[in-house]
């Protein structure tokens, strides 16, 4: 059984959202991370 591979759209999605934060979002960048976090853990948690 070979591992399940991580579609190449999926990683280029996030690179290139990881790239928009950091040129356009460079500034809050740490206030982006914590709300992601925060919707995440919204989402997990009931």
């Amino acid at each position: 059984m070979p591992p399940p591979k991580i579609p190449s759209w999926f990683i280029t999605v996030l690179l290139v959202i990881t790239i928009l934060i950091i040129v356009f979002f460079r500034s809050v960048t740490v206030y982006v991370l914590i709300f992601m976090l925060g919707v995440i853990i919204g989402y997990v948690l009931p």
